[in-house]
């Protein structure tokens, strides 16, 4: 066993005063810090609160930095490819003339695609979006160290799966996957709620195994 502060190997929990800092490193720590690793214990035994995962609040909060970003993203990509100007008799003749809107939908929607998926490859290349670096937040594995590609494609493919369905319906022009990622689209809101449970995963986070935590809680591999 390895504490994480020295880095030394240890025969067993005895020479451990908490799961992952020895005895050694424990005592010399400030008094303030020692009483916030003794509380983390407490939750975690009694609680069963995962205390180094992010909570519901702060993963909200990236989201929606998240989409606040792909939406400056998307309207700088409409203006500099002249879609906003070609199709602004749209917005003026929307009452009269409805059908235009459908017209507006296929030419944007290869843009959305695009926009919303290399967005969000960042979570693949640097385990975090944007959203998380500004919050100090990263994607780990569930023991906290750091996650590989493989587990991070995997995260991405079922927290995306109802836009990846989408994109399929949209392509092929089927309407059965658009029917699918329309429940997908509900299962994934709904496991975003998973993360007010003690485990602080979604519903995606647990089928990659992976979580979210802060920055400064990922156990750095040797």
């Amino acid at each position: 066993m390895k504490c994480e502060k020295c880095g030394n190997d240890y025969p067993s929990l005895y020479y451990f005063a908490t799961e992952n800092i020895c005895k050694e490193c424990f005592s010399k720590m400030p008094y303030e810090e020692q009483m916030q690793q003794k509380v983390l214990i407490y939750d975690n035994n009694y609680f069963g609160v995962d205390t180094y995962r992010a909570g519901f609040g702060i993963r909200l909060a990236a989201a929606l930095l998240d989409y606040l970003f792909i939406g400056i993203i998307f309207i700088i990509v409409l203006l500099s490819t002249g879609l906003i100007s070609e199709y602004q008799y749209v917005f003026e003749d929307i009452l009269t003339h409805p059908e235009l809107v459908e017209d507006f939908t296929k030419a944007i929607m290869p843009y959305v695609f695009i926009v919303y998926f290399m967005y969000f490859s960042l979570e693949i290349v640097l385990s975090a979006s944007l959203g998380k670096i500004i919050l100090r937040l990263r994607i780990a594995q569930e023991d906290r160290k750091q996650a590989g590609y493989d587990k991070l494609t995997l995260r991405f493919i079922f927290k995306h799966s109802d836009n990846i369905l989408q994109l399929i319906a949209f392509i092929g022009a089927i309407t059965l996957f658009d029917t699918i990622a329309s429940i997908c689209g509900i299962v994934i809101i709904v496991g975003f709620f998973f993360v007010l449970s003690p485990k602080r995963q979604a519903f995606h986070d647990s089928l990659s195994k992976t979580a979210v935590f802060k920055q400064s809680d990922i156990l750095e591999t040797t």
